[in-house]
């Protein structure tokens, strides 16, 4: 218990590292509404995507996608999110998604190709390699800290 205290510490004195540790723990509810999503349509119970193993991870990713950029957005990056540029935000996560989701899309295609055919897994493993670019892109995009406009100087001599 001392250790994983210490290790807690150590990742929340930097902002850095809990704002990544924020990004994860709301990832890891967007997984697993992904994930949840994903077994419903492929599983067969209720032919909702028949043999749509593609269409099913795109439809789960964009679902998981709304789901965190809402949260994200409130909890992770809550200090740099302006009201009045809600939507520029909105629109380059979603941009950053995309890519996320390309990745995570692509991973389970090519793991497939490989001949494994364990799609839940194949897709859990394409999240985590999305995650590492999502939250970079994220932050230093994204989420972008405005640096206040510099003073002119007119305004500098009153």
């Amino acid at each position: 218990l001392d250790y994983l205290r210490q290790l807690l510490d150590l990742v929340t004195v930097n902002p850095d590292n809990t704002r990544f540790l924020l990004f994860a723990l709301i990832g890891a509810t967007g997984v697993a509404v992904n994930a949840a999503l994903f077994a419903l349509m492929t599983s067969g119970y209720l032919d909702l995507v028949p043999n749509g193993t593609l269409l099913a991870s795109l439809i789960a990713t964009q679902v998981a996608v709304l789901w965190n950029f809402i949260w994200n957005t409130s909890i992770t990056w809550r200090d740099r999110v302006r009201s009045d540029q809600l939507w520029r935000h909105a629109l380059r996560y979603l941009v950053v998604a995309e890519f996320g989701a390309l990745l995570t899309t692509t991973v389970l295609f090519v793991l497939r190709g490989l001949g494994l055919e364990y799609s839940l897994v194949d897709q859990l493993i394409g999240i985590v390699a999305a995650v590492l670019l999502t939250y970079r892109l994220n932050d230093r995009w994204t989420y972008l800290e405005q640096k206040p406009a510099l003073q002119t100087e007119r305004s500098m001599r009153r």
